[in-house]
């Protein structure tokens, strides 16, 4: 049913097999893109191991593609359109990519999780898979996820989100950001922690406590949602091209 109903998705065209180097950077030219440059092979967006750069499309697109890199790594340009959603085209040092998908959670260090901070994340689910040329893959709103490219590639990431405008950071072309009522609510929280703090430890934990409970009984959900829901704040397509 899934072959005949289903498969394929989408079709591709020719851009799988067409997207050389050669091509892109011949299509792309001298145009100006913001890339991430790090010492490192691995971009590390908790700790932040990157600067952004500005370089000619069609020498970044070269300089990605070398076999080695004597100074620097680079990990993708970033071109915006200004549509209904936000189209992010990933040029990898590396593709097939491995993705890693969990449940909903704060992102962390997967490689070295720090289990004393977050002893839960042992019993969290974890998924992996390949994404071989041609193969798109859907990851709900609020998931966490990780991408790690296995050879060089193209990826195209398209974002949706369902919330008024209004209700995101402009400056965030990613989609990565809390909403902006939600970034406002942590840091009313990180406020009201440092105002526990005056006073003494089991004070302290009552009222503590108080808040935990009121928060639980104004904002949880009775009854979870799933993780796959018709209306999604940021969802996420990755296709890897080639």
């Amino acid at each position: 049913t899934f072959l005949r109903d289903i498969y394929p998705l989408v079709t591709l065209g020719p851009c799988a097999r067409a997207w050389t180097v050669s091509y892109l950077a011949q299509r792309g030219g001298d145009r100006e893109v913001k890339v991430h440059v790090s010492p490192e092979p691995r971009m590390d967006f908790l700790h932040k191991n990157f600067v952004y750069r500005t370089l000619p499309f069609d020498k970044f697109i070269q300089r990605a593609a070398e076999a080695k890199h004597s100074d620097f790594f680079i990990s993708e340009c970033v071109i915006k359109f200004e549509l209904n959603v936000s189209l992010l085209i990933h040029c990898n040092l590396n593709c097939d990519k491995m993705i890693f998908l969990g449940d909903k959670s704060e992102v962390l260090d997967i490689d070295t999780p720090d289990l004393q901070l977050y002893p839960e994340f042992v019993k969290a689910s974890r998924y992996e898979c390949i994404l071989e040329p041609g193969d798109l893959l859907f990851i709900p709103a609020l998931w966490f996820h990780n991408t790690l490219a296995l050879q060089f590639g193209v990826g195209v990431n398209v974002f949706w989100r369902h919330l008024p405008p209004e209700s995101y950071d402009k400056k965030d072309p990613y989609g990565n950001k809390d909403p902006v009522a939600a970034t406002r609510a942590l840091q009313s929280l990180e406020r009201t922690l440092g105002i526990l703090e005056e006073l003494p430890p089991d004070y302290r934990d009552f009222y503590a406590r108080q808040i935990v409970l009121r928060t639980q009984s104004r904002a949880y959900l009775r009854q979870p949602m799933k993780a796959v829901q018709g209306h999604l704040d940021t969802a996420l397509f990755f296709l890897c091209l080639n």
